[in-house]
């Protein structure tokens, strides 16, 4: 079939048409639901009355799918900025999409959000020119204690000591107090034998440092971690108890260790070291100013938790994250 160019220009027409309408179509029958930070939970979701949580969406979509039978992609779109999650997104098979109509959580277009798994920790004061500190009510009230620090969105360092490099051990023991049934003691306390290095850091010790404060060990190609029980003057060696020693990477004389989360390691610009009375101290780096800087600690392991069932088999499927940040976390 020959077409001269009138002919082909009405066809281009026509089946651009068709495809502006499909589109139209296409995009009228998705089902939306809005996010921001200055949103509510409460609110129903539209773009003029937007949720303010990923949790709160989800709750939603239920509902969304029994409505349109199941047969209508649905889209979760996140306004920009910042949001704090206190608990991980956990998805169910009863949140699950289709292939024809699955489930997209989208930023929203030119928006770029960030989604914290932490809160803000704010209130900072001078405390001279080399230290800043805040109290925190929930540490003191409610025994929250978290390990990780981030300020201006780059993980710090906790106190600790060597500020660089490492310590080594000079014997290891152990006394096995439950064998259990693994290859490991289900409990067992060890002692830990210092050169003079690692004992001079441990004459600074106050009682509360007992218990927070950390004994990393660097064994080949392992690490461990173990909370300071007791220190022996005369034997001048670290108690710890817990779990068993590896028996298959054993610490020994070639071990590297550091000692962290003490308040006399905190003598670092860039450290920092949580009280249990509270107080967050910093120490800021050069440039750093308390307007200029913010600090998030994180209260979640997980950003997104998905939860099949076993028994049914019912899986999560269908379901697409584009253009989020998630970031912060314990």
């Amino acid at each position: 079939m020959n077409l001269n160019l009138p002919t082909f220009s009405k066809l281009l027409f026509s089946l651009a048409i068709v495809m502006m309408s499909f589109q139209a179509r296409s995009q009228s029958s998705v089902q939306r639901i809005y996010l921001s930070p200055m949103g509510k939970d409460s609110n129903s979701g539209t773009k003029e009355q937007p949720m303010a949580s990923l949790s709160a969406a989800i709750s939603k979509i239920p509902e969304l799918k029994k409505a349109q039978s199941n047969t209508t992609p649905i889209e979760i779109i996140v306004g920009d900025g910042s949001y704090y999650m206190n608990e991980p997104l956990v998805l169910t098979p009863e949140i699950s999409g289709t292939t024809s109509a699955p489930v997209v959580f989208k930023a929203a277009e030119g928006a770029k959000p960030v989604f914290y798994g932490g809160k803000p920790i704010k209130g900072f004061e001078q405390v001279s020119a080399t230290l800043w500190r805040t109290k925190i009510s929930e540490v003191a009230e409610l025994g929250w204690y978290f390990e990780q620090l981030y300020v201006n969105g780059n993980r710090v360092v906790r106190a600790k000591s060597p500020n660089k490099g490492f310590y080594f051990l000079k014997a290891v023991s152990e006394t096995v107090l439950d064998k259990g049934k693994g290859r490991t003691a289900d409990l067992a306390a060890q002692k830990y034998k210092l050169f003079q290095d690692g004992i001079q850091n441990m004459a600074s010790f106050t009682e509360s440092d007992f218990g927070d404060a950390t004994l990393t060990l660097y064994h080949k190609w392992d690490n461990t971690r173990k909370r300071i029980a007791a220190f022996d003057q005369d034997s001048a060696s670290i108690s710890t108890i817990g779990n068993g020693i590896k028996p298959w990477n054993k610490p020994d004389a070639k071990t590297r260790y550091i000692l962290e989360n003490f308040k006399a390691a905190l003598d670092t610009c860039g450290e920092w070291y949580l009280d249990r009375s509270g107080y967050l101290y910093y120490m800021p780096k050069s440039g750093e100013t308390i307007e200029n800087t913010s600090f998030i600690a994180p209260v979640t392991s997980q950003f997104v938790v998905l939860r099949g069932e076993v028994q049914s088999g019912k899986k999560v499927e269908n379901i697409r994250f584009e253009n989020l940040s998630f970031q912060v976390s314990g």
